[in-house]
Protein backbone atom coordinates (compact mmCIF):
# COMPACT_ATOMS: atom_id res chain seq x y z
CA UNK A 1 0.00 0.00 0.00
CA UNK A 2 2.80 2.42 0.82
CA UNK A 3 4.41 2.01 -2.61
CA UNK A 4 1.10 2.76 -4.33
CA UNK A 5 0.64 5.85 -2.17
CA UNK A 6 4.12 7.09 -3.01
CA UNK A 7 3.49 6.57 -6.72
CA UNK A 8 0.22 8.50 -6.49
CA UNK A 9 1.97 11.30 -4.62
CA UNK A 10 4.61 11.55 -7.34
CA UNK A 11 1.89 11.76 -10.02
CA UNK A 12 0.15 14.50 -8.05
CA UNK A 13 3.40 16.42 -7.66
CA UNK A 14 4.03 16.19 -11.40
CA UNK A 15 0.49 17.42 -12.15
CA UNK A 16 0.84 20.34 -9.74
CA UNK A 17 4.27 21.25 -11.14
CA UNK A 18 2.90 21.11 -14.69
CA UNK A 19 -0.03 23.34 -13.74
CA UNK A 20 2.33 25.85 -12.12
CA UNK A 21 4.51 25.93 -15.24
CA UNK A 22 1.49 26.42 -17.49
CA UNK A 23 -0.02 29.19 -15.38
CA UNK A 24 3.44 30.76 -15.05
CA UNK A 25 3.96 30.90 -18.84
CA UNK A 26 1.50 33.78 -19.12
CA UNK A 27 3.32 35.77 -16.43
CA UNK A 28 6.80 35.56 -17.95
CA UNK A 29 6.21 38.11 -20.75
Amino acid sequence: LRNIQVANNKKTVVKVATNVVRSGDGCID
